[in-house]
């Protein structure tokens, strides 16, 4: 087991994730990828270690279905179900339905941002997790899925362009338009995007709430409002807790002994971090990591 969670890349995110596959599975170097499932499963490492991909990745399932860890969140997909795993989430599959069948579609984060517009980014906060494409969405869904993958299959660069269309027609259908609803909200969906942006990279060796409102230019009183009304917590308490459970996602899928996961999630003190942890989830770490066993 290894000593921490690593970061994958897109161009060798299958290479990792996959054993004795065949080069023309595992060998891509371009920002756009779609992939069939189910000629991934017979290669597939199970339960696969847990990672964080330098990428988004969004799947279709169309048959089966499989468990895997985003984010902080264990998500159950089945038929019909898309999941949307955002750049940064940590991430692993932990077992798959052999008849599985479906779409695996990875892209570089630059497409996001070029493709949507600011309140479709922000929208797109609420599609990390797994959503059931109704009935009357899924046949398009899916037609788009196949487009991408006939185009890709063409030769000459012209295809790069198109995909690109077809890439924003699907993230247009899978995040939906809330847009009256979360026009008033804006502005703190705007604040807490930035700082949840902020804080997956650097929650673990920055706690202060000053820090993020003077990198964000506003006050913290400002922040605190923003960050509250979105998610029901204070940037503190918020910090803290991805904090404490990205130490319960390393005592899990790592071997680093309990003072070294603290002091990697930013606890000088092992001693108050497992108060912390054990208030957090009635549960100390050493007794948590033996329940794994």
């Amino acid at each position: 087991m290894k000593k921490d969670i690593e970061t994958y890349q897109l161009h060798n995110a299958l290479r990792r994730s996959l054993t004795k596959a065949p080069t023309e599975l595992t060998d891509h170097s371009q920002r756009l990828q779609l992939h069939r499932i189910e000629k991934l499963i017979p290669y597939l490492k199970l339960p696969m270690p847990l990672f964080r991909g330098d990428f988004n990745c969004i799947i279709l399932l169309t048959k089966g279905g499989f468990e895997q860890q985003s984010g902080t969140n264990s998500v159950v997909c089945s038929a019909r179900t898309a999941l949307w795993t955002r750049k940064g989430q940590t991430t692993a599959l932990s077992w798959v339905d052999p008849s599985t069948e479906g779409y695996l579609l990875i892209f570089d984060d630059d497409l996001l941002t070029n493709l949507l517009d600011r309140q479709q980014i922000l929208a797109s906060l609420e599609a990390n997790l797994s959503a059931r494409i109704t009935d009357e969405q899924f046949p398009i869904v899916h037609d788009l899925y196949q487009l991408i993958e006939r185009t890709l299959q063409q030769p000459g660069e012209q295809k790069w362009h198109t995909c690109t269309h077809l890439l924003a027609a699907l993230l247009h259908r899978l995040i939906g338009t809330k847009s009256a609803e979360r026009s008033t909200r804006e502005r703190s969906y705007e604040i807490t995007y930035a700082f949840k942006q902020m804080a997956y990279q650097q929650a673990t060796r920055e706690r202060r709430v000053s820090y993020y409102a003077t990198a964000l230019s506003i006050s913290e009183k400002y922040l605190d409002r923003c960050v509250a009304e979105t998610t029901g917590k204070s940037p503190k308490v918020w910090l803290i807790d991805f904090c404490l459970l990205e130490s319960k996602q390393r005592l899990e899928h790592t071997s680093a002994s309990i003072s070294e996961v603290a002091y990697a999630v930013g606890f000088d003190d092992p001693s108050y971090f497992g108060r912390l942890f054990r208030k957090r989830f009635g549960i100390t770490p050493s007794a948590f990591r033996a329940s794994l066993k």
